[in-house]
């Protein structure tokens, strides 16, 4: 299985951009534009996804949108 990490790593370092790797696992500007019912001003994204958003089987990215709504992806 391919480590995205190090693939990640191993392929931009190079090239200075290491330190703008987006998180495959969290995008916050995702998370805040669809999940407009909350005040973001008061509360921290990526703690709220842990903390409720998991559990109201909400996404953190649109990879795992399209995964559920595309089952054969």
């Amino acid at each position: 299985m391919l480590d995205l990490d190090a693939f990640w790593l191993r392929n931009v370092t190079p090239h200075g951009l290491a330190e703008n790797r987006p998180d495959f696992r969290f995008d916050l500007d995702f998370y805040r534009k669809l999940n407009t019912d909350i005040n973001w001003a008061e509360i921290d994204a990526a703690s709220h996804f842990e903390s409720h958003g998991r559990i109201e089987g909400r996404v953190a990215t649109l990879y795992h949108s399209l995964r559920r709504n595309h089952k054969n992806l």
